[in-house]
């Protein structure tokens, strides 16, 4: 008898980089860690001028896998800025099909709206538990909850914690790291930031957990929660 196959978690990175934060500082440094340690990232940026800006500073070509940065979801003009942001991706030739946002989007505010410009999964900014946390949302919306923050917020920088919450033997599903380049204001900051990096990609490289975009995480659970076909009861009676 064929022995299980062993669930190996995926564990997906997402850089937060605001507009304002130029490309040529912490974003390009990022980027080049990112590369050199193989691993790959979902970059949630605010306009799509941005893309052109990293790779310039890079100096090479870089398959990002974008999402759609919009912090404040609780602002009244959320909606309208989705639809223009998501039309200002399309208009140059971007693909995206996440958005990233701060805390938690209110059930059954705007997920008609992000599922008719094509968004499919939400991650949020808050850390709330040991694990994480994936959230089913109307529409076929998934939303990820992430459980490790570089830089933190706190007082205190996730460097002796790091390992403990990607810990696959406590994980159940994805681990969502959040990366946000406009709160590392000091080295100390960015160096929490390649810690993060290396302990993901240590993992990785150990195969205890497996890297995925937040685009292919969307994609997997969308495929596990499709309703398989049934056999047809007259196909088998004949």
């Amino acid at each position: 008898m064929a022995s299980a196959v062993a669930f190996v978690p995926p564990v997906s990175i997402v850089v937060r980089w605001p507009d304002a934060v130029p490309a040529e500082g912490l974003p390009s440094h990022v980027a080049s860690r990112l590369i050199d340690l193989g691993i790959g990232a979902t970059w949630a940026i605010e306009a799509p001028r941005q893309v052109a800006g990293l790779t310039a500073a890079v100096e090479q070509p870089i398959p990002l896998n974008l999402a759609l940065l919009i912090n404040d979801a609780a602002k009244p003009l959320f909606a309208e800025t989705v639809i223009r942001a998501a039309a200002s991706f399309e208009s140059a030739s971007r693909s995206i099909n996440a958005l990233a946002i701060e805390g938690e989007l209110k059930r059954g505010s705007f997920e008609r709206t992000l599922c008719q410009v094509g968004i499919q999964a939400v991650v949020g900014g808050a850390v709330k538990s040991r694990t994480t946390e994936v959230r089913s949302l109307p529409f076929g919306i998934v939303e990820f909850r992430p459980h490790v923050e570089a830089p933190s917020k706190g007082r205190f920088l996730p460097f002796g914690g790091v390992s403990r919450r990607l810990d696959a033997a406590h994980l159940t599903s994805a681990a969502v790291v959040n990366i946000d380049v406009s709160r590392a204001n000091s080295g100390r900051s960015v160096r929490a930031i390649e810690h993060v990096m290396d302990q993901v990609a240590e993992a990785v490289r150990q195969r205890a957990l497996r890297s995925a975009t937040i685009s292919q995480l969307a994609g997997e659970l969308s495929r596990q929660s499709a309703p398989r076909p049934q056999r047809s009861i007259l196909r088998t009676a004949a």
